[in-house]
């Protein structure tokens, strides 16, 4: 506790938290550009993106949700729906094939690979 405290006393605890979030933006804008450079472009709406370990990406692709997820689930690409984690229906407002990217463990080079097999599986079904 004293330690803690005295952490906090000298400022390390704030400094550490900004450390982080720049680190967390630079992952999450890695993302953004690994998607914008792939075809999920045009079927991709990512939210969530302001702060934090993850985002959620909403996909218009022509497969339903289970069919989408074993897709990823053979090419390599460890992937969680949304609705997977909501269990009450009535606090889901997105819609199915909607996704959650987290990336706080993961290096800058793996999230650009996920999101390039990301791509890869899903390419015959992107349709906008």
């Amino acid at each position: 506790q004293v330690t803690l405290s005295r952490f906090i006393d000298l400022g390390y605890y704030e400094q550490h938290v900004g450390y982080m979030r720049s680190i967390y933006r630079e992952k999450m804008n890695t993302v953004k550009g690994a998607v914008a450079e792939t075809p999920l472009a045009r079927c991709t709406r990512l939210s969530g993106c302001d702060e934090g370990l993850f985002c959620l990406a909403q996909f218009d692709i022509s497969l339903s949700e289970n069919e989408s997820y074993q897709l990823l689930m053979k090419n390599g690409v460890k992937a969680s729906t949304l609705s997977s984690c909501i269990k009450n229906a009535a606090l889901s407002r997105y819609p199915l094939n909607t996704y959650i990217i987290g990336f706080g463990e993961l290096k800058i080079s793996q999230i650009q690979d996920g999101i390039r097999k990301w791509a890869r599986a899903w390419r015959p079904y992107i349709t906008t």
